[in-house]
């Protein structure tokens, strides 16, 4: 491939500006460097190219500048390289680029954003090879939709770099897993992999739990303590839940991240970790540093690589294929025969928004397959809203058939028979379990599945 050029508006110091030059030659581009000193945004007209790079020192420049580089970068798709500390000159600036990072940065981290938007050689994704979705099957990561053949792209192309990976998306996601993929597809995969709820360490330990302690640093430690930094030495450290870090916290993370040095509590030397970091959290990291929850600081800091997990509801066509490998699951764990789910409840499935994502599909065909009898998965278990294959007023739905219209029927009688039967023994479990012949677990559960309470049941048959 030929050598791409590249245009740099420079809002930085001449030093900079060559400085970027320098490795983006290593990794072979040609540059248009605009401004050096002079008005960037005159000397860039006309010029209109299909992807810039945006060099901005936020601790020189001040607001009028700033507009300057933001109206230049609306002229096109532009990649933001953030010198200085000043936030506030910072997102704003952030909020106009497609993609940005912090410089100086690794000739490496530069070649891989740039390859996301390569101005000589627009290409599609290449797709993924069976192989390759095998081997993120191996991983638990499972879909051919194509939002998450998207996000497994990225895993690869994330593994093979070593900067800073951020990892957003709701509750049950899979966050972790996608770590866990960018480890062991990496060149650490054979180092620790070491994940911390950041949630459930108290403020107070901290410091200690992620950078130890030597022996005496306070009353009960009688020995040296290596901390989560040093376990993951040469491999990587992942912070789950990295929004409920309090303050103290934040700040210590981020003076680890300035150069990878830290010390040990009570200790006298510091050591350097190398120690590459992913981070996840549910919450918007972004809104929280509008909030002034979360240090802007940090989050340049970890806003390098990001991945966003899209949600189940936004991938229907992948629910029939994790159920199915979740069951087969179930299946190999209880030592069962291989089971199949019923094309009602594989309808229902489809059609439910599963706010837990993928670990409320995990529950929901865990509960239906323990409560299903035979090779048949057709039970829906009683935390679902709505049941397979039945409108609102009980009658068949679409996917009514003689075996679902039994169902029902079974369903409707056990329902009434316990409501009689715990009215009459005045809502004792043991006495109605006993004269209906089976044992009180047995019968315990059939409450549940029919959502039957004790006091609903003192009140009478409806």
């Amino acid at each position: 491939m030929a050598e791409a050029t590249l245009t740099v508006l420079s809002f930085a110091s001449k030093a900079s500006g060559e400085r970027l030059g320098h490795v983006l030659a290593d990794i072979g581009y040609r540059i248009r460097l605009v401004n050096r000193g002079g008005d960037p945004c005159r000397s860039a007209a006309g010029l209109r190219p299909a992807l810039s790079l945006l060099l901005f020192d936020t601790n020189r420049c001040i607001a009028t500048d700033l507009e300057a580089a933001v109206h230049s970068a609306d002229r096109s798709p532009c990649i933001g390289l953030i010198e200085g500390a000043n936030p506030l000159v910072a997102r704003d600036l952030v909020q106009r680029c497609l993609d940005f990072t912090t410089w100086p940065c690794r000739a490496q981290e530069l070649s891989l954003r740039l390859r996301r938007f390569d101005a000589a050689e627009p290409r599609a994704e290449p797709p993924l090879d069976a192989a390759a979705l095998r081997r993120f099957a191996h991983l638990n990561l499972l879909g051919r939709s194509p939002r998450f053949l998207r996000v497994l792209t990225l895993i690869d192309r994330f593994a093979a770099a070593e900067a800073p990976v951020l990892i957003q998306g709701e509750t049950g996601t899979g966050k972790e897993l996608v770590a866990r993929a960018i480890h062991y597809s990496g060149s650490r995969q054979a180092r620790p992999f070491i994940p911390v709820n950041c949630g459930a360490i108290p403020d107070s330990l901290m410091e200690s739990e992620l950078f130890g302690y030597e022996r005496g640093a306070f009353t009960d430690a009688r020995h040296p303590h290596a901390g989560l930094v040093a376990q993951a030495n040469g491999g990587t450290l992942f912070l789950d839940e990295i929004e409920s870090l309090s303050p103290r916290g934040q700040v210590a993370l981020l003076r680890f991240l300035q150069d990878h040095v830290y010390r040990p509590l009570g200790g006298t030397r510091c050591h350097r970790s190398d120690v590459r970091l992913i981070a996840a959290g549910n919450a918007d990291l972004k809104a929280r540093v509008d909030q002034g929850r979360f240090r802007s600081d940090l989050y340049f800091r970890l806003h390098v690589l990001v991945l966003t997990l899209p949600p189940l509801r936004s991938r229907a066509e992948d629910i029939g294929l994790i159920a199915r490998y979740l069951c087969d699951r179930f299946c190999r764990h209880y030592g069962q025969a291989r089971r199949r789910f019923h094309p009602a409840v594989m309808s229902w499935m489809r059609r439910h928004e599963w706010p837990g994502n993928v670990r409320e599909l995990e529950n929901f065909v865990h509960r239906s397959f323990l409560l299903s009898d035979g090779e048949l998965i057709d039970v829906v278990d009683g935390d679902a809203d709505d049941e397979p294959g039945w409108d609102a007023r009980g009658d068949p739905g679409p996917d009514g058939d003689f075996r679902r219209a039994k169902a029902r029927a079974i369903a409707d009688f056990e329902r009434r028979y316990l409501t009689r039967l715990m009215a009459d023994t005045a809502g004792n479990v043991s006495q109605a379990a006993r004269r209906a012949g089976k044992d009180r677990r047995t019968f315990r559960r059939l409450l549940d599945k029919h959502d039957l309470q004790r006091a609903t049941a003192r009140s009478g048959v409806p």
